[in-house]
């Protein structure tokens, strides 16, 4: 049997060699007749694009809204409604008019100008113009829960061009006062496209035409990005557009109230606060300015906002305004809200509702006049960032109906830090005739480390912040007249601060009467000391003459429109002739 077995072997081994073989003859046929076929390229084939995709769901109610050649996509959409297009509210205070100011609570909107205010109701074809009504044809509306206003009542208030496409439902919206770039299609080839994206073999919107003209309004590698008179955005290569210009506004912006002349003083403007707190104490309003040198305004602490019904406290005194204008004094009265029962809640209760605003108004209006006072100063501290844009529509309608009155108008802002310029002093320095930074309170009563009521960089940054914001003429800086007297305890192993605060000269006093030997520190501006009672330490920095003309040099060098005083009755009595070389030199 063993006999047979190498030549089966064999055979099988034959027939392995055979069929590989002929495997391998077919791979190379193969192989061969590959590479002498011809591969057809694909032919490409231009394709034009829907015009309706390109903003895709855009109707009467969904408006696709291009301003300055972008779309805007956040918000509430521009609609077609009843042959009127109409805006939401919103859309139109951050794109057309930011002097709009709505109140949703009492559906209320608010124009207000340097001069007037203007105020209409959501379904409501009668609107006021300081408090006097008229008449509207198309109204402010109400669609969904959302206030619109008529494009017929926005131009009366916008500085724009309106050119709405109603076949697809595009707006074009252009500022008069900005600035527009425009380029000519020119090419000598057959076909040239504005495309959906910025590629050669994306769909085409348009296919141009030799001098088309386009508006341009950026680049994206080798095309620009532009807007076809229809509206449509899309991208065409920049080796197709010529002859680019750029169009820059002629006309002039409308004057904005900052360029309104304030009143005018001799020399640099000089303001004391008088804090009062009833009516007895008005009674002693000779004795408290008897050693006052060259002093313009006095501002005594007579008005104060009480509930949240938006009712006014107040404590005014006609003898007491007489007194003043009889020794050639202005009284510019201070309205402030950190009075009884102050709560944060109160204020914003106030400050967010359109009615109680006017409430306070009114009684501000009708106490300036039954005074005959030549000023309002307003004092509304501790406003939190979210009550900032309430705090700046209320100095402004506060603003307008006083001047309106022939009545100067001021108000206090604390200085400018990353945590307080919600209180809007840019916006607010175009309706106020002064702007007093509060200078002080760099280290405030309940501070939890001891230091300066205003060291030399405090008051020198407040400033030079301000400038950047507020014009200089329109700029008070305000100035103490108090020291305090820092107490440092250590209590279960933990130092406690606490501090007072007293007058030039009893402060003084205290050092003296310590024997302490104070030492003048030149870069906080002020005379410090220190002592030790009972293992308890006492701090004081020290204000006198020396640091008031410290300050008096700040402001004369930054050339700003004066100074105010907090408070009258702490000052040492030479202090007036500082100020006055300063101030009315």
């Amino acid at each position: 049997m063993k006999m047979y077995i190498k030549p089966v072997l064999i055979g099988l081994l034959g027939i392995i060699i055979f069929i590989a073989g002929v495997i391998l003859v077919m791979l190379m046929y193969n192989k061969y007749i590959e590479s002498t076929q011809v591969v057809e390229e694909p032919i490409f084939v231009e394709t034009q694009i829907d015009f309706s995709t390109i903003y895709e769901g855009s109707d009467a109610d969904h408006i696709a809204t291009l301003y300055d050649g972008v779309k805007v996509n956040k918000g509430s959409q521009v609609r077609y409604i009843g042959g009127s297009l109409f805006f939401p509210v919103e859309f139109v205070i951050e794109y057309l008019n930011d002097q709009f100011f709505y109140d949703p609570v009492e559906k209320t909107l608010t124009y207000t100008t340097g001069e007037d205010i203007i105020r209409m109701k959501t379904n409501d074809l009668t609107y006021t113009v300081n408090d006097e009504p008229l008449k509207l044809d198309i109204g402010m509306a109400e669609f969904d829960g959302i206030a619109y206003l008529p494009l017929s009542l926005i131009q009366k208030f916008s500085h724009h061009d309106f050119i709405y496409n109603d076949e697809y439902f595009i707006l074009k919206i252009n500022d008069w006062y900005g600035s527009i770039t425009t380029g000519e299609v020119y090419y000598e080839e057959d076909d040239v496209y504005i495309r959906n994206i910025a590629n050669d073999e994306s769909p085409y919107i348009h296919k141009a035409y030799v001098g088309m003209e386009l508006q341009i309004i950026g680049e994206e590698n080798d095309y620009y990005k532009v807007v076809t008179k229809e509206g449509f955005a899309g991208f065409i290569r920049k080796e197709y557009i010529r002859s680019i210009t750029t169009l820059h506004s002629n006309m002039e912006p409308p004057p904005s109230p900052k360029q309104f002349i304030s009143k005018e003083f001799e020399g640099k403007l000089s303001l004391a606060w008088h804090q009062v707190f009833n009516m007895t104490a008005n009674q002693q309003v000779a004795e408290k300015f008897a050693n006052v040198k060259d002093l313009d305004v006095i501002s005594p602490t007579w008005f104060e906002l009480v509930g949240t019904d938006g009712d006014v406290r107040s404590i005014a005194d006609m003898d007491y305004v007489r007194w003043a204008h009889n020794n050639g004094y202005q009284v510019w009265a201070l309205f402030g809200n950190l009075g009884e029962g102050y709560t944060r809640a109160m204020t914003h209760e106030v400050l967010s509702s359109t009615e109680k605003r006017m409430e306070v108004i009114r009684q501000i209006l009708a106490y300036a006049s039954i005074y005959e006072l030549d000023g309002i100063n307003i004092d509304f501290e501790a406003i939190p960032e979210a009550d900032g844009p309430y705090f700046v529509q209320f100095c402004k309608e506060m603003s307008v109906y006083l001047k309106q009155q022939d009545l100067s108008v001021s108000a206090d802002f604390p200085v400018i830090k990353s945590w307080t310029r919600h209180y809007g002093q840019e916006e607010l320095s175009e309706y106020l005739d002064y702007i007093i930074i509060m200078a002080y309170d760099e280290h405030w009563g309940s501070s939890p480390v001891s230091g300066s009521v205003a060291s030399r960089t405090w008051i020198d940054e407040g400033i030079y912040y301000t400038l950047e914001q507020v014009p200089k003429e329109k700029i008070i800086v305000g100035i103490p007249f108090y020291t305090r007297l820092w107490k440092e305890e250590e209590v279960d192993g933990v130092v406690e601060v606490s501090s007072k605060a007293y007058s030039m000269d009893y402060a003084k006093g205290i050092m003296d009467d310590h024997d302490v030997e104070m030492e003048w520190l030149e870069d906080i501006g002020q005379y410090y000391g220190e002592y030790e009672e009972d293992g308890v330490t006492f701090k004081m920095w020290l204000e006198d003459l020396e640091s008031i003309e410290m300050r008096m040099k700040i402001a004369t060098n930054y050339n700003v429109g004066g100074i105010a005083a907090w408070k009258i009755g702490l000052e040492n009595d030479d202090v007036w002739n500082v100020i006055s070389d300063y101030m009315k030199p």
